[in-house]
């Protein structure tokens, strides 16, 4: 059943700045939270408003059950986000948040609310079948060892047992629902993809990201000097991306280079 109160999903700067246009919705990778963004509300004042996607079982809603499946967790994500369509709605998802992001995109467009924009940043396109190494089921030392071999949380985490303690249920949790996706090819979206990709990402790397292309009647590309965690190594570059990108999906600025182009 989907959350009594939809703004429970999300954390809103108390500030905006007047001539904003828009709304930024930013989805974390497996483990992350609203806190996966700090610092981007202010980075981006001027483009957007900064939305941060709260899931259930995790910091403030710690309590909640989280969604048995990716099917009902893009459903309940999907009810919510009715709340922000009064403004042009640009989506965000990082790593698994990206497939998190496509799907709601495909919710949001059957509903004839398609977002201005879907940036897709470090990962695969959806069509492509991950490997399904069963989190479930493996032991704690197990899933931090492929966590770490995947590159799929900061070094600086796994090597902070405290912390670790914390994490490691949300990213069973997330790597479950993960493993839960089931893609089905449709028609494709309307709204304009944008994937963002790691030069030394192994396991979501620039050459791979062409089967996004599929999936919308627009594809842009861009990389970063970076691994699969450049949210955090390399945010300052990643903001200024986004921050190009919605200038030219919103505010109709044409972005200086950075990316290719791909119909």
């Amino acid at each position: 059943m989907a959350y009594a109160d939809p703004t429970a999903w999300f954390a809103m700067p108390k500030r905006q700045a007047p001539d904003v246009r828009c709304r930024l919705l930013c989805l974390p990778y497996a483990g992350g939270s609203a806190s996966s963004y700090r610092g981007w509300a202010g980075a981006l004042l001027e483009v957007a408003q900064v939305v941060t996607v709260c899931p259930p079982g995790r910091a403030n809603r710690w309590q909640e059950c989280a969604p048995a499946d990716f099917e009902t967790l893009v459903d309940q994500l999907a009810q919510a986000t009715q709340i922000l369509l009064d403004e042009p709605l640009i989506v965000l998802g990082y790593s698994m948040g990206a497939l998190v992001g496509f799907e709601l995109a495909r919710r949001l467009e059957g509903q004839g609310s398609p977002p201005a924009l879907l940036i897709a940043a470090a990962h695969l396109p959806p069509s492509i079948v991950q490997p399904n190494w069963q989190p479930a089921t493996l032991s704690d030392a197990k899933l931090i060892e492929t966590v770490r071999k995947l590159g799929l949380t900061a070094p600086e985490l796994l090597n902070h047992p405290e912390m670790m303690e914390l994490l490691l249920p949300m990213l069973r949790a997330d790597f479950v629902l993960g493993e839960s996706y089931q893609y089905q090819a449709a028609q494709q979206l309307t709204t304009p993809i944008l994937t963002i990709a790691g030069n030394q990402d192994h396991g979501a790397p620039p050459d791979r990201m062409a089967g996004w292309a599929q999936e919308s009647v627009s594809w842009t590309a861009a990389e970063i000097d970076g691994g699969h965690m450049f949210l955090n190594t390399h945010s300052a570059e990643l903001q200024q991306l986004v921050r190009q990108a919605i200038q030219a999906a919103v505010y109709d600025v044409a972005r200086d280079g950075g990316a290719g182009h791909a119909d």
